[in-house]
């Protein structure tokens, strides 16, 4: 196959999967607070350009998108199909530079040239045609993921071709565009030691390899200084107090295994994975034994087959700047950041076309068909994807169908509702989301409670009441939490709000006795508990806390 024959395939099919993009508006999810009312980006002039190098709009620094934007605004106004033009042609370029780094890196002693033409345009597709690139491309927003990754896929393309400096400078474009390839310097020297094999295990010379990413590392550094800082005067970077190193670590090892498993199966695709504090350690736990499991057996096989460990270590380390290290809202996940990081499952599967285009059995129009209807079938959950980006309610209703405990989604649907003068549908997810909000703070305060994080619980149980005030079993756990902070009078103010609400909450009462008897206050700690009697004859702690209280007022003294 011709090589600029078949990057132009490449272009085209993923300029035609991605076409019906085109009818869709901006959506109420960052489209209309970063681009509908914004302003500044609003021409090409010396203001505009300024303001995008010299801001840190939602705590990201990203001039050379805002560039592309400005340039959108001189060409379309505010018209969104043409934002989604510029996204789709975007990502088709950047499919078509996949194609051309493929080729080289599938050309090896491992992977003969008569079948690399079929295993690159087969990675480019696989990549380029995925359901999960769709968040990328059809949210107008996210446009500095295709940006960037044009020049991320430039500069390995010049690195391999030995243009140091040229590969460099794409690099620091990329980086201007979105900071999430800041571990190109790593994957450089991951292509080093294979496919390139520069350098092998036990063999001088690495350090003419390393020497030579100082400049892409000082370009990294820089970047991801920034980037923090962006994101330190924004409220999405949650300190470690808030979430610990153990749940950063978990998370570490969850999200690649999900990304595979959506990658493997794109289905219920979602723009908001939100983290429920009702998951169990399970899908954790499993996460970080697979991942353990799946790299020991790479090493174990390294020598039979080194291109699927390379294939896993540049996963793992392309997904390292989004996997949850430093954590960044409440997001579990999100599609968007498998982006950069595809490029290793897709070229595992350009390795596996090539290889049946190679030695497959007979008859090789067979396996061709077979990739081909794999091919269409990615296109098709592609295309139905793209339709869920139409506009903000049909966007929020697919979000609510795929996850209908999401609060966010129940509250922006209701929000997408209300602008259409829907107010009576639009009121019932905004109470949705409410209540969601405060069930899920709730939980999350349970959480706390349980580990010991007693001010944290605290502290999530008052903003679960903030969302649905008067919540009986919310006002007791609060209670609860203070009273193990040494607050008794605060913790029998919210086992009385408890009571209040629910008259027959025994287990309330009988928490209100004992903060009462704490407080010295035994007479009505006694009727509390006489109470909680009355409604649950057989509660042991109310016959307890009444006893005690009982024994303590027929002491001598008393």
């Amino acid at each position: 196959m011709n090589r600029r024959l078949a990057c132009a395939l490449v272009f085209a099919a993923t300029a035609l999967a991605f076409l019906p993009g085109l009818r869709n508006g901006f959506v109420s999810w960052d489209d209309r607070v970063l681009l509908v009312q914004n302003p500044y980006f609003r021409g090409l002039g010396w203001p505009q350009i300024r303001w995008a190098f010299a801001h840190f709009q939602t705590g990201k620094y990203m001039p050379l998108a805002w560039l592309s934007f400005e340039l959108d605004y001189a060409l379309w106004g505010m018209n969104p199909a043409g934002y989604h033009l510029s996204s789709l042609l975007l990502h088709a370029a950047a499919a078509a530079l996949f194609f051309l780094v493929a080729l080289r890196l599938t050309s090896s002693r491992e992977a003969p040239r008569r079948g690399a033409p079929v295993g690159a345009v087969f990675a480019a597709l696989f990549f380029s045609l995925h359901p999960l690139r769709v968040e990328s491309v059809s949210w107008a927003t996210e446009r500095a993921d295709p940006l960037a990754a044009v020049f991320y896929l430039a500069a390995v393309l010049l690195y391999l071709r030995r243009r140091l400096g040229l590969s460099c400078a794409a690099f620091a474009l990329s980086l201007l565009a979105k900071a999430t390839g800041i571990t190109l310097p790593a994957v450089l020297l991951l292509l080093d030691v294979y496919p390139l094999r520069r350098w092998r295990w036990g063999e001088p010379g690495w350090q003419k390899l390393v020497a030579e990413k100082v400049p892409f590392a000082a370009v990294s550094l820089i970047f991801a200084c920034a980037g923090l800082a962006g994101q330190a005067t924004t409220r999405a970077l949650v300190p470690l107090a808030r979430f610990g190193a153990a749940e950063r670590l978990a998370q570490a090892c969850y999200g690649p295994v999900f990304y595979l498993a959506k990658t493997l199966w794109p289905s219920n695709l979602s723009p908001l994975y939100v983290l429920s504090p009702r998951l169990t350690p399970a899908p954790f736990v499993l996460s970080g034994l697979f991942m353990v499991l799946l790299s020991g057996l790479l090493i174990a096989r390294r020598r039979e087959t080194p291109w699927a460990l390379a294939a896993w270590c540049f996963y793992l380390v392309a997904l390292l700047p989004v996997i949850g290290l430093v954590k960044l809202g409440l997001a579990i996940a999100s599609d968007r950041y498998t982006y950069l990081a595809s490029f290793g499952p897709a070229l595992l599967a350009g390795l596996g076309a090539q290889m049946l285009a190679d030695k497959g059995p007979r008859p090789r129009w067979l396996w061709s068909a077979a990739l081909a209807a794999g091919l269409c079938g990615l296109t098709a959950a592609t295309v139905a994807q793209i339709g869920t980006w139409r506009d903000s309610v049909v966007f929020w209703r697919h979000a609510v169908a795929v996850d209908p405990d999401c609060y966010v989604c129940h509250k922006n649907l209701g929000d997408a509702l209300a602008a259409q003068g829907l107010e009576e549908e639009s009121r019932e997810h905004l109470v949705a989301g409410a209540l969601l909000l405060a069930k899920a703070r709730h939980d999350l305060g349970v959480w706390y409670y349980d580990a010991g994080r007693y001010a944290e619980a605290a502290q999530r149980f008052s903003e679960a009441l903030d969302a649905a005030p008067g919540v009986p079993e919310t006002e007791n756990n609060l209670g609860l939490a203070l009273q193990r902070l040494g607050r008794p009078a605060e913790a029998a103010a919210r086992f009385e709000a408890a009571v209040r609400a629910k008259p027959d909450f025994a287990p309330a009462l009988v928490n209100w006795g004992a903060a009462l008897a704490a407080l010295g206050r035994r007479e009505q700690a006694r009727d509390r508990f006489r109470r909680a009697l009355a409604l649950e004859p057989g509660n042991l702690q109310a016959a307890v806390g009444l006893e005690l209280v009982e024994s303590a007022w027929r002491a001598p003294g008393r």
